[in-house]
């Protein structure tokens, strides 16, 4: 966005535009959720210049965003490449994608919108992580200020742009998309409804500060001192950074307490080590959502795991390993998954409990071997 805003002004302009829609395609590589800031980055890049020389503009803020996207071509290729050809790499991405269904809301897109508002309040607080992390919210009040602040940034925005119009159309321009960043997110993230949750919002936060920072600059620009500048910025800063340091503080000491719970249990981390270690003695199974990430990342993707437990995954490696194992959530989950198992020739089952810091049961694990005759 910044490389955006400074593209109209810029002396090798093509050059800052291709080098803005680059940054926008990897940052869309990165976490996918940034692409629903695309089109407000694309408009304050392409457009601020007036309607003259746009198709040059557009094309090269394009090029580049093509060209930033490139990563997910070369790394689809090489899995493709790894899974030895198109037909197991289809199949690998269909296990991959089974349980994530994009478009599977069948919500209103009001009620979207209005999930997307919830899910906003949640992440600009830092409620949502704390509860996914913590179990518990332990930042009440945070979520309003954050909000108000966020807020009454985009307004001061739009009013700066109104007064600027005549004089400036560029800054002006500028201005108004920054103000749309939080707005237009919102309007593509209602599409979704219940499919996105609070950490796919958590990106807002940094556009929050953003919007902020503008905001004060706009303002700034009508204090009659730099001075005064000076000082007011200082001092907004320390009462940012000092209520942020009180909210890590409250956070981490929850945390500790647990070391996480639910899929964000730090003896995620104990399961892949524990793996790595026995890489080639053990296959593992995730049939339920949650591990298999975690997991592929930790272990470098250096151990044999499978999405589904079913009779023709279990006898898949029969003679490859010596265990099997089988890891959920839920206690309750054990009797069928046993059963799965025994049905399919394994014997020797053992139960194991991955426990959080408190005792409390983080995940289980069943292991066990095939039987021979």
């Amino acid at each position: 966005m910044l490389l955006a805003l400074r593209a109209a002004q810029a002396q090798r302009q093509m050059l800052v535009l291709l080098a803005s829609g680059a940054c926008m395609g990897l940052a869309v590589y990165g976490y996918f959720v940034h692409l629903f800031y695309a089109p407000v980055v694309a408009a304050a890049a392409i457009l601020a210049n007036g309607r003259a020389g746009v198709p040059g503009r557009a094309a090269a803020w394009s090029a580049g965003f093509a060209l930033g996207l490139l990563p997910y071509v070369i790394g689809y290729g090489w899995a493709m490449a790894s899974l030895g050809g198109w037909t197991p790499f289809v199949e690998w991405l269909q296990q991959a994608l089974a349980s994530v269904k994009p478009m599977g809301d069948d919500s209103s897109y009001p009620a979207g919108l209005s999930i997307s508002l919830r899910n906003l309040r949640l992440a600009m607080g830092g409620l949502g992580n704390e509860m996914m992390m913590t179990g518990e919210a332990v930042s009440v009040g945070m979520d309003a200020v954050r909000l108000a602040l966020l807020a009454a940034g985009t307004l001061v925005c739009l009013a700066a742009a109104t007064l600027r119009w005549a004089s400036d159309r560029v800054q002006a321009w500028h201005w108004i998309c920054v103000a749309l960043l939080a707005p237009a997110y919102l309007l593509v993230a209602g599409v979704f409804g219940e499919r996105l949750w609070v950490h796919h919002f958590t990106v807002l936060v940094a556009a929050g500060y953003l919007v902020m920072a503008v905001a004060l600059s706009a303002l700034f620009a009508w204090l009659p001192r730099p001075g005064v500048r000076v000082v007011a910025g200082f001092a907004i800063a320390c009462l940012l950074l000092a209520t942020n340091l009180q909210q890590q503080n409250r956070f981490f000491a929850a945390l500790a307490v647990t070391g996480g719970v639910g899929k964000s249990t730090e003896m995620l981390e104990m399961l892949a080590r524990s793996a790595l270690a026995e890489r080639h003695h053990a296959v593992y199974y995730f049939p339920e959502w949650g591990f298999f990430m975690p997991f592929a990342f930790l272990t470098g993707n250096q151990v044999r795991y499978e999405l589904e437990l079913t009779p023709s995954t279990i006898g898949r490696f029969d003679g490859a390993y010596d265990e099997l194992r089988v890891v959920f959530w839920e206690a309750k989950d054990r009797p069928r998954y046993e059963a799965l198992l025994r049905d399919s020739g394994i014997g020797g089952i053992s139960l194991y409990t991955f426990a959080q810091r408190n005792g409390k049961p983080a995940f289980h694990l069943l292991a066990g071997r095939r039987e021979r005759l």
